[in-house]
């Protein structure tokens, strides 16, 4: 097998369809085989119903599989573990693929001598958008945009919604990390970043294509403020959750350093009431609390 496409999914059975129909659309080289991974992470929706309906008429090689603990990186590592090719690729439920995204991964790996690969993510907005949804805050949609021109990741993010590694990368990297990512509603997330900075510290090769192009289907429910700022709180948790660095004088495992920069961005949100303002007033207060609940004597408040 050459490439394995794994999906995660949770109750976004009206989504799969949409993806789904995309990859059945593909254009390529007859002698490539690939298959599709599903992995449904504990659905109570009709995802397994519309997988294998979709399955039944589409011709597509297409493996579903469920796993029942609660948790992205749960099913993604499922999703590795299933998967029968010798490059798995990753994308989302609610991407749509071009006619040529799966050939594009294809011909870049015989291209570029390369570990990896991740490519462009394009945002399809509703038709009606707020003013304050400027494109400074899409990459909090997952817009992903590093140029025209392919080059090596050395510092830059790399998001889950459109990457590549080959099977050998993923044996030498280990699986992703099951503390990180979304978990049901709850907007955790960072697990593919994460994975992406591992991937490269130990000395792979992952290419930037800008070929490697998707798009991402954004739901009106994401254009909301709130959403943007339960974003910011969930993310300022994580990294309070893991920060490794040295943290000095610090109260519950909250570092003192914290709240000079939290008062100069509720002084600055006073004198100009942004909403980018808000949202990092927010991640303070996430990284706050995960450090609070890291703390080994806090240890009774984790489970809440």
């Amino acid at each position: 097998m050459d490439i394995s496409v794994v999906i995660c999914t949770y109750n976004r059975s009206h989504n799969l369809k949409g993806v789904l129909k995309s990859l059945s659309e593909q254009i390529m080289p007859k002698e490539l085989q690939w298959e599709i991974i599903i992995v449904d992470n504990n659905s109570t929706d009709e995802t397994k119903s519309v997988v294998e309906g979709f399955k039944a008429f589409s011709g597509l090689r297409i493996n579903y599989f469920f796993e029942p603990k609660q948790g992205k990186s749960y099913a993604l590592n499922t999703g590795i573990q299933k998967a029968q090719g010798d490059i798995i690729a990753f994308t989302d439920d609610d991407i749509m693929v071009p006619t040529n995204w799966v050939e594009a991964i294809y011909s870049s790996f015989k291209k570029y001598c390369c570990d990896g690969l991740c490519g462009r993510i394009h945002i399809k907005l509703p038709q009606r958008i707020p003013p304050w949804l400027t494109k400074e805050l899409w990459g909090f949609l997952g817009y992903l945009n590093y140029g025209d021109e392919p080059f090596f990741i050395t510092e830059e993010a790399i998001f889950g919604g459109n990457v590549v590694y080959t099977r050998a990368v993923i044996e030498r990297t280990g699986m992703f990390d099951v503390n990180r990512g979304r978990s049901a509603d709850k907007l955790l997330g960072g697990e593919d970043v994460e994975y992406g900075e591992r991937v490269v510290r130990q000395g792979n090769r992952v290419l930037y294509q800008p070929d490697l192009q998707v798009y991402h289907v954004i739901p009106s429910s994401k254009i909301r403020r709130r959403y943007f700022l339960k974003l910011h709180y969930y993310e300022g948790l994580i990294k309070g959750k893991h920060y490794d660095i040295p943290i000095g004088k610090s109260i519950c495992g909250i570092p003192l350093f914290i709240v000079p920069q939290l008062l100069r961005t509720v002084s600055a949100y006073l004198k100009k009431p942004t909403l980018r303002m808000q949202m990092n007033i927010w991640w303070f207060w996430g990284f706050m609390r995960g450090r609070f609940l890291e703390h080994p004597k806090n240890s009774i408040f984790n489970s809440k």
